[in-house]
């Protein structure tokens, strides 16, 4: 990854006594309309929560996934906090030491947006580029749930749409991304935090 690297704005301290999601993400929350970030909203806390890590490195593996999977399922997998403005983050997804994949997450007055980018070695994005969705109001600082915003009822019925779900688990030193294809998972990636390593030198780090 390119570009300056700044240092992430501290954000809201995690509010006490939240409920973690510890389901399988069977969760059916209606999506609904990004709104307005407040600057305390849990999607702002969320955002700060990560954007406090940035520089880390985690390792991961995947606990679920399609028994036609060849990539993520026998892989070394992990995920880097590369790259944090006040309202973007770039995490980029490793697959066995190929970096070709970042999850963007990025905050505006429009809400909290999650999407996919997969380059190949010249640049140009594969086709699975921009997968992602808007969250859903029913978020926490810990968890937060992305409706696919691509989704075209009138191709994939409701049953099969898309739903990324991103939570954080400091109890267990954990950052779990859940992609259900309606009610039925698909993957459950599950990233170490406890195994943390800076990678990064961070402009202004002490």
């Amino acid at each position: 990854m390119t570009g300056t690297l700044q240092r992430a704005r501290r954000g809201a301290a995690f509010v006490a006594a939240l409920a973690l999601f510890t389901g399988c993400g069977g969760e059916t929350e209606a999506a609904v309309e990004p709104s307005d970030a407040t600057p305390d909203s849990p999607r702002n806390a969320f955002f700060d929560a990560l954007a406090e890590r940035c520089g880390q490195e985690y390792p991961g593996r995947a606990i679920v996934a399609p028994a036609s999977d060849d990539v993520f399922h026998p892989a070394y997998l992990g995920m880097r906090i590369d790259e944090c403005s006040d309202d973007v983050l770039r995490i980029a997804f490793l697959v066995d030491g190929d970096e070709s994949r970042t999850w963007i997450i990025e905050r505006s007055d429009e809400g909290l947006l999650f999407t996919h980018e997969h380059q190949r070695e010249d640049g140009t994005l594969y086709d699975n580029s921009g997968w992602g969705g808007w969250a859903t109001d029913t978020g926490t600082p810990l968890f937060q749930h992305f409706p696919d915003h691509r989704w075209d009822p009138d191709r994939v019925p409701e049953d099969r749409r898309s739903h990324w779900r991103l939570r954080l688990d400091p109890d267990n030193g954990q950052f779990v991304y859940y992609l259900d294809r309606g009610l039925e998972p698909a993957y459950r990636l599950v990233f170490h935090m406890g195994q943390s390593r800076k990678v990064l030198e961070l402009a202004g780090g002490e």
